[in-house]
């Protein structure tokens, strides 16, 4: 058995000086190993004929490929937008349309009737019923004759003439005109016998009364005077320069 191992032992050192001498021989063969020929390339055939055209330089460099730009570009603002200003408003605006009905209150106290009198039916008659609208001198250019008396006219509220009435002074009783006895527009008269002084009134009737009138030029008031022309002035009006009788136009208008 021990024969058996030791041959296996010689076998296997015997393979191995073999491989170690066939590497050996290898390296020896390689470094005397002759190099292959390089074979030298035949040129093409070359044509003689020259082309028209002009032919592409060699080792020009191809363009590169520009990016193409975006096929939508966004346009500028064509309206440049302004900061919002307060501006006052140009117009009212309009109430609305639909008015809110009011809420109905609950339980309003009704306000209470007030008594508020009835409007007269009646027009209230005036205080008198006859006014005096006229009583002027009569002017020194139409008393030529020296009349002495008073022209007198009684009329209705229009100014129509009322006939049949008697106007007076209650202070010399014994003497009245009576309207309609004289021709329009005055047609009544009453004269002066002495130099008193009148105050006359349409008798029967709730009447006013004339201003103090008379003949006598010293109970004249001066401003009669100067209007029917007989002084000039006020300051120049002497009464005792002016030695006449004097005549008076009076008329009275009834209210109603």
């Amino acid at each position: 058995m021990m024969s058996k191992r030791t041959l296996i032992l010689v076998a296997l050192i015997t393979l191995l000086a073999l491989v170690l001498a066939g590497c050996s021989l290898g390296r020896e063969s390689s470094s005397h190993v002759t190099p292959t020929p390089t074979k030298t390339v035949r040129p093409l055939f070359t044509s003689t004929f020259t082309p028209t055209a002009t032919a592409t330089p060699t080792n020009t460099p191809l363009p590169t490929e520009t990016p193409l730009p975006p096929t939508e570009t966004p346009l500028p603002p064509t309206e440049t937008v302004a900061a919002p200003t307060e501006e006052p408003p140009t117009a009212t605006p309009e109430p609305p349309t639909d008015t809110p009905q009011p809420s109905v209150p609950t339980n309003t106290p009704k306000p209470k009737a007030t008594n508020t009198p009835a409007p007269p039916t009646n027009t209230p008659k005036p205080q008198v019923d006859y006014r005096v609208v006229e009583q002027r001198l009569m002017s020194k250019a139409d008393n030529v004759a020296q009349n002495h008396m008073v022209l007198i006219r009684v009329e209705d509220a229009v100014g129509n003439a009322l006939p049949d009435l008697v106007v007076w002074d209650a202070n010399h009783p014994d003497q009245e005109a009576v309207t309609g006895s004289k021709p329009e527009p005055y047609h009544a008269e009453y004269l002066f016998w002495n130099y008193d002084g009148y105050q006359f009134e349409v008798k029967g009737a709730n009447s006013e009364k004339t201003k103090v009138i008379s003949t006598d030029v010293h109970k004249i008031p001066l401003e009669d005077l100067v209007s029917a022309g007989y002084c000039t002035d006020v300051a120049h009006c002497n009464p005792d320069d002016l030695v006449q009788h004097y005549c008076w136009y009076v008329t009275f208008r009834r209210t109603w």
